[in-house]
């Protein structure tokens, strides 16, 4: 009774600590595990920033080989935040995965708030914050180092004072809103599809048709748009001036007809599977099917609406991608919230909830440790054992060619720029025109490639076990992994 009056006294409080507990664990990993690539990009990035000066219009990768590593890329606020931060407490990974909290309390704030301040109902907004605090994949991008976080947070809590501003006509909230919401579309652009319509909702249930006639929201439709425009139009022009991109433009985007089962059939199992766990997904279904209380409410189904139209217009990408869905679970934490509150306060089904939550915590847990926590380990890690001999062994200025199929973990890891092609590209002549380039070392595993790709397949392993035989200047050469000099 002691807790439950702690509890429901300080609510907000009981979630963000709860939510800190959860995503603290392991925070001084090093880059590994799901989705590593991603990090390391944005890692990488962050570090070039310090190292190479802070010119914030001219992010750096990696992999650019013997050229600059200016990269088309998205905005890159958090990556600067972050370099702006190694200045003063020095270059470590621990501290790109405590921004990533830190702003995912932020978003657990305004979740919690933004469904206060509609449904005026504080036991909705607590078990909705609840659910989303611990949904195993929001719990592990919310502590990445990645700028999916920050997007959540500014895209939220815009929509946040976007609301306060039609309530009260404050211009400080107007002002802040935009600044948030334009910062949301420059970082990932996909925000401006998902929140554009749960806004438009708000503004049509505040000014009905005059909202077509509305200045401000003209000037803030102008000002997000022209941002974003300004920002990629800059960033296109970096990629054709410098050969990098992060891909924008490419097949990920729209609908691939020749695979659009394929495409379905992921998304379906992202959402149900790896995010809700199933049981959550079900839940969540009866959460939709319960009766709204008010019209406002609507703005939830609104929400849920834009993202899942959203998932279906970048449907490749979110194929490829399970972070793309974490919007989702925004809206779909409100249900989970009120299926828990239904079930709760019928006397037939409230037997069932603690052995329901019960066994929804212990998938949860089972699944976010098998999943992804065990994959961050180090020492469970070829790559990462291969990437500190690197690191030992290879001058710091050397170039090297990695058979990870573009994924850059190894180069970040081991501290070195230079090329990571998949192993079908490596032939003799491949490394010979590299060598031409300046690169000095040629280095892989056998027993990965990308970080989701646990074996070279057969007939790449084979030929580049010839290449690796007839060096003379094998520096490491294992069933494991290989590394020699050019």
């Amino acid at each position: 009774m002691r807790i439950r009056n702690l509890v429901n006294s300080y609510p907000i409080a009981f979630l963000l600590l709860l939510a800190f507990c959860l995503r603290i664990f392991n925070f001084s990993s090093p880059i590994l595990g799901v989705h590593s690539w991603r990090q390391a990009d944005t890692a990488a990035i962050a570090r070039n920033f310090y190292e190479n000066g802070y010119n914030f219009w001219y992010p750096q990768v990696d992999w650019g080989g013997n050229l600059t590593g200016y990269c088309q890329t998205e905005f890159p606020i958090y990556s600067f935040l972050i370099a702006i931060l190694y200045k003063f407490l020095g270059i470590h990974e621990s501290i790109g995965r405590v921004v990533s909290i830190v702003f995912s309390l932020i978003t657990i704030y305004f979740l919690y708030k933004l469904c206060l301040e509609i449904t005026k109902d504080q036991q909705l907004s607590f078990w909705s914050s609840f659910f989303y605090t611990i949904i195993p994949t929001n719990i592990y991008y919310s502590r990445t180092f990645q700028p999916e976080s920050f997007v959540l947070m500014t895209g939220l809590s815009g929509i946040y004072f976007f609301y306060k501003w039609l309530k009260t006509d404050q211009k400080k909230y107007f002002y802040t809103s935009l600044v948030l919401v334009t910062l949301a579309c420059l970082v990932k652009v996909v925000p401006a599809f998902y929140l554009s319509l749960p806004m438009i909702f708000l503004a049509w249930q505040r000014f009905d048709r005059k909202m077509f006639f509305n200045l401000n929201l003209w000037f803030y439709f102008f000002v997000v748009l022209i941002s974003t425009l300004i920002w990629y139009l800059h960033s296109f022009q970096v990629g054709m001036e410098y050969g990098l991109t992060f891909g924008f433009g490419t097949e990920r985007f729209g609908w691939n007809f020749q695979r659009l089962g394929i495409t379905f059939e992921q998304i379906i199992y992202f959402i149900a599977v790896r995010h809700l766990l199933v049981l959550g997904f079900i839940v969540m279904i009866f959460g939709v099917c319960c009766k709204r209380k008010n019209q406002k409410e609507r703005f939830f189904d609104v929400f849920l609406i834009s993202t899942i139209g959203y998932i279906l217009i970048f449907a490749n990408l979110n194929s490829f991608h399970e972070y793309y869905q974490l919007p989702f679970l925004i809206p779909a934490s409100i249900y989970l919230g009120k299926a828990f509150i239904a079930i709760n306060n019928s006397s037939k089904f409230r037997r069932f909830v603690p052995v329901g939550l019960v066994i929804f915590l212990s998938i949860a847990s089972i699944f976010y440790s098998y999943e992804y926590m065990a994959k961050e380990i180090p020492q469970d890690s070829d790559l990462f054992e291969l990437a500190q001999i690197v690191k030992q062994k290879v001058p710091k200025d050397s170039l090297i060619i990695a058979t990870t199929g573009g994924d850059p973990t190894i180069l970040y890891l081991s501290h070195h720029k230079g090329w990571v092609p998949s192993p079908e590209e490596v032939t003799k002549e491949y490394l010979s025109n590299r060598v031409k380039d300046r690169a000095e070392y040629f280095l892989g595993g056998y027993n990965f490639v990308q970080t989701w790709q646990t074996s070279m397949p057969k007939v790449d392993r084979e030929r580049i076990q010839g290449i690796v035989s007839g060096s003379q200047s094998k520096i490491i050469d294992t069933k494991r992994f290989f590394l020699i000099k050019l």
